[in-house]
């Protein structure tokens, strides 16, 4: 991840702050009734985090883990919206706002990993999190071991899941583990970070992976084992 426009940071400017080599979400939004959210980042005392759509506005507390960027998706009827941060050092949190009017509805605790934009369903219920934890499926058992490749079959991480009932504020977590074959390095050379699109219905929640075809974790979240890169 390359970082520009850092000193935008301390005058509370909004730009964008950082660039993927992938698409990310928006950064601001134009809603229907047009109405247009922003979020304004501000370092220096009183530090803090405002969210506004020129009608209302919501200041958060500066995250301790720092503010690298964000990115924000809407639901699919405009009810609500998250604004995915992160920190730039693996670190992400995500706010959940309500928008007939502007408010703040919840805070979804950071996480360790790079997360992909946070997804709705399309009924709106669910909010799903996507967070990769280990893009270069690394075999940390190997650490201290003089082998380049893997001796046996062996399943490491890769992505970790979390859906939330808005409704019922209740979370499911599961954990996507990747097979490696015996032969396979114990570092790839590609990093697989999971992208943008994820794809929500009644079946489960699909994630693109760039060695083969999409994968799909069922409903009710539970953890999978998928075969990894050839």
């Amino acid at each position: 991840m390359d970082f520009i426009n850092d000193t935008d940071l301390v005058t509370g400017t909004l730009s964008l702050m950082a660039k993927y080599s992938e698409s990310m979400g928006s950064t601001a939004l134009t809603l229907s009734d047009g109405r247009s959210v922003s979020v304004i980042p501000k370092a220096t005392e009183p530090s803090e985090i405002r969210i506004t759509d020129n009608t209302f506005d919501v200041a958060l507390p500066y995250p301790s883990c720092g503010y690298g960027g964000h990115q924000l998706e809407l639901s699919k009827n405009e009810r609500f919206l998250a604004a995915g941060f992160f920190s730039g050092q693996g670190d992400n949190w995500i706010e959940l706002f309500e928008l007939n009017p502007l408010r703040h509805s919840k805070s979804i605790s950071c996480k360790s990993g790079f997360s992909s934009c946070p997804t709705f369903s399309d009924d709106e219920k669910l909010l799903i999190i996507a967070c990769t934890v280990n893009a270069s499926l690394y075999v940390e058992d190997y650490k201290n071991n003089d082998s380049e490749f893997v001796e046996d079959d062996t399943t490491v991480p890769w992505v970790t899941l979390e859906v939330i009932d808005i409704e019922t504020n209740t979370i499911s977590t599961c954990e996507v583990k990747v097979l490696l074959r015996k032969g396979q390095p114990i570092e790839q050379e590609t990093d697989f970070y999971l992208g943008n699109q994820i794809d929500v219905s009644a079946k489960g929640i699909q994630l693109y992976r760039a060695w083969d075809e999409p994968v799909i974790v069922p409903f009710p979240l539970t953890d999978i084992t998928i075969e990894g890169p050839a």
